[in-house]
């Protein structure tokens, strides 16, 4: 496990390149404990051919300020770059590596945020706030808007769709976005900022 610094507070990430636990300025851990399966950063895409699962990278790069991961699930490459700071950003991109178009209608991020308060729309974000103190503020910088589901009606089991609608890779072509990460005070402090 390597741990990050990540603004006051602090990401863990595990060897496998997962975000095991993020803890907030005060110490207080912001993720659910979740089994690997679940872990922050993994997820599934579902495509013409069936679903897969991106949970075990084929190759890892570990650098000073973060992490970059290749996955292969089935004829695609998912390339994720997390990087740490006082900011935290993440930026994924399914590329179609193969010979054939592939459908993709559905691309999910597991993200086990241990409270948390969703909204989505043209300008989607996430704010994942205890009782009191600090809050964690996810915003989309880089790609088209998502949707959420639950996988269960455990708390905390949310995934992150890119997109609610079906498109094609041809090969070659990817998809990519980025969202960004930030302590905040409080939500109205998180608003303002999310203000494009």
């Amino acid at each position: 496990m390597e741990i990050f610094g990540f603004g006051a507070g602090e990401v863990h990430v595990g060897d496998d390149g997962a975000v095991e636990q993020v803890v907030d300025p005060c110490g207080r851990q912001v993720l659910l404990d979740e089994d690997t399966l679940h872990a922050w950063g993994k997820g599934f895409v579902i495509t013409d051919r069936g679903r897969q699962d991106f949970d075990q990278p084929v190759l890892q790069r570990w650098r000073q300020s973060g992490i970059d991961l290749l996955y292969q699930p089935g004829e695609l490459e998912m390339r994720v770059g997390r990087r740490f700071g006082d900011l935290w950003t993440e930026t994924y991109e399914l590329r179609n590596a193969g010979v054939e178009p592939i459908d993709v209608s559905s691309i999910a991020i597991s993200t086990p945020f241990r409270e948390r308060h969703w909204t989505g729309g043209t300008d989607p974000w996430v704010w994942a706030a205890p009782t009191s103190g600090p809050g964690l503020g996810l915003q989309l910088k880089e790609g088209k808007r998502w949707v959420s589901s639950v996988q269960s009606q455990e708390p905390g089991r949310l995934y992150l769709h890119v997109s609610d609608h079906a498109r094609t890779l041809v090969p070659g072509a990817s998809h990519r976005w980025t969202w960004q990460l930030s302590w905040y005070d409080d939500l109205p402090a998180f608003q303002a900022d999310s203000v494009r």
